[in-house]
């Protein structure tokens, strides 16, 4: 695909057993991806949620050509864990420079 000329993929993430870290190292430098947070993000708690953004930031981001996202938009949750998820999200992004000034 790199060949025919794609330049962003959106890639599926960890619930979808895709390995970014994989994707990173065989095409981080040819393509930029899109992902890489698991949707069920729902399902586990603030903590893990830190935790896996922080995970997925570090390798995401090594070389650029990375956005952040979950797979299918923010998953159903509780209100409190949404805006968690979204200010996490955004201190990350910040931190690596994905986010400049916001």
């Amino acid at each position: 695909m790199i060949e025919t000329g794609i330049d962003l993929l959106k890639l599926a993430g960890s619930s979808d057993n895709n390995d970014l870290r994989f994707f990173k190292e065989k095409w981080g430098d040819k393509i930029t991806f899109l992902g890489g947070i698991s949707t069920k993000i729902a399902q586990i708690n603030k903590e893990q949620i830190e935790s896996h953004i922080a995970e997925v930031m570090e390798i995401g981001c090594q070389g650029g050509h990375f956005m952040p996202r979950t797979e299918s938009g923010i998953p159903v949750m509780e209100p409190d864990k949404a805006r968690f998820f979204i200010d996490t999200l955004a201190h990350y992004r910040k931190e690596y420079g994905t986010l400049e000034g916001k």
